[in-house]
């Protein structure tokens, strides 16, 4: 983790996704070296992390995948800018929302948890790309949580608050958040970016000097913006 200066730079606050822990973000914090960075950890695997966010600086919240949905439902502190990686505004279908998953899928994954957690772990890191293997660690009573977080909430409301000053990093094809889901959240709203070469649903791993690059744009304004 970066020590926190007086940089002008804004200040980025990082949180993970569903079955993953805060080192997922660990080769995009190296990609960016002249920022400051905290990180969020949900507990999915030891003691959840949430840091104190200095009030002093100009943020920009990131959210990859879950994140992005917990960042607007929690509301864990204001940011002045936002970055969806692989997000959502809801994970679910519902009428008017057709791009989301069935609800089944995620009972099956509820279920497939409670009897099974290390085969759907290692097949959900397989699908999203991750090479490397999942903690031993686990927490599968918030594992559960995280799942009914995905299942229940429904941000599309409150992320009409916050739309101004977004950006979506997205990749085609995305084995988790399809590119239907991905236009639901985020088309006509905020700019979207999509991977030039794929990079499914891990971008953070599979494609960090990109969404660096983004990143990296995007601070640039919310800084003059902020000046």
């Amino acid at each position: 983790m970066s020590k926190i200066n007086s940089s002008p730079k804004p200040l980025l606050v990082f949180v993970h996704g569903w079955a993953v822990d805060q080192s997922i973000f660990n080769l995009l914090e190296e990609s960016l070296p002249d920022f400051d960075i905290l990180k969020y950890d949900l507990g999915f695997y030891g003691d959840a992390q949430h840091p104190d966010i200095p009030k002093d600086r100009t943020v920009i919240a990131v959210g990859y995948s879950l994140g992005l949905l917990w960042l607007l439902h929690e509301k864990p502190f204001q940011w002045d800018g936002l970055v969806s990686i692989c997000g959502f505004t809801r994970f679910t279908r519902t009428d008017g929302f057709m791009g989301g998953m069935m609800t089944m899928v995620l009972e099956g994954m509820k279920m497939r948890l409670s009897i099974d957690p290390k085969g759907l772990l290692g097949e959900t890191y397989d699908v999203c790309g991750f090479d490397r293997p999942f903690p031993e660690n686990y927490d599968t009573r918030q594992l559960h949580q995280g799942l009914n977080w995905l299942k229940n909430w429904d941000c599309r409301d409150i992320f009409e608050e916050h739309k101004e000053k977004t950006i979506a990093l997205a990749a085609v094809p995305d084995p988790v958040v399809s590119e239907s889901l991905t236009k639901a959240s985020f088309e006509g709203k905020c700019p979207t970016y999509w991977s030039p070469d794929g990079g499914g649903h891990g971008l953070p791993v599979t494609r960090p000097k990109w969404c660096a690059e983004k990143i990296c744009e995007f601070a640039e304004k919310i800084a003059d913006s902020s000046n």
